[in-house]
């Protein structure tokens, strides 16, 4: 004697679509919405929000304007140049490790990884890259050691804005920070 048992009904689900392996690994996505996430975010993102107007006394005067510190021309020279040639390693044009004495590692393996990526679209066709001009570079002396520079850089097709920290490293200049745009 055979027992039958009969089971509850789901209800019907997707079947199953196969598609085929890809031959090259996706795009990544240029922006991503979490469309859920959104709506639920309160507007001050559980951080304390002030609504108090400043108190500033009329009578007070401002304080007296800071004495600009003039950079040494060799200073400036030398991050001119060093930004020209980051530049250029960014582009693909440069080997990075024509820059490694004057770099931390982590900087260096930035510039290195991206040299090589801009090296590999050009070399696809991807873009034509040009010989970089510093189009102009402000400097600031954090401490009498250390300067932070911002350079403005053009190419042929597009302007970079770049900001690094060089710092006095045994009477030599080593950039410890790098941010290309």
């Amino acid at each position: 004697m055979t027992a039958t048992v009969d089971l509850p009904r789901r209800s019907a689900a997707p079947s199953l679509r196969r598609s085929p392996i890809p031959l090259r690994d996706p795009a990544p996505a240029r922006r991503v919405l979490d469309r859920d996430a959104a709506r639920g975010v309160p507007p001050a993102q559980e951080t304390l929000a002030f609504a108090i107007k400043a108190r500033v006394d009329p009578r007070a005067e401002p304080p007296p304007p800071p004495t600009p510190v003039l950079v040494p021309p060799e200073d400036r020279e030398w991050a001119g140049v060093f930004v020209h040639a980051a530049t250029e390693v960014a582009l693909g044009l440069r080997s990075a490790s024509q820059l490694i004495r004057w770099t931390t590692m982590d900087v260096h393996a930035n510039l290195h990884r991206r040299g090589s990526l801009a090296a590999r679209a050009r070399a696809a066709g991807a873009y034509k890259a040009g010989k970089p001009i510093v189009r102009s570079l402000r400097m600031m002396r954090v401490r009498p050691d250390v300067y932070e520079v911002c350079a403005v850089v053009g190419d042929l097709d597009r302007v970079r804005a770049i900001a690094l920290r060089m710092e006095d490293f045994d009477g030599r200049w080593r950039v410890t920070a790098l941010e290309i745009g």
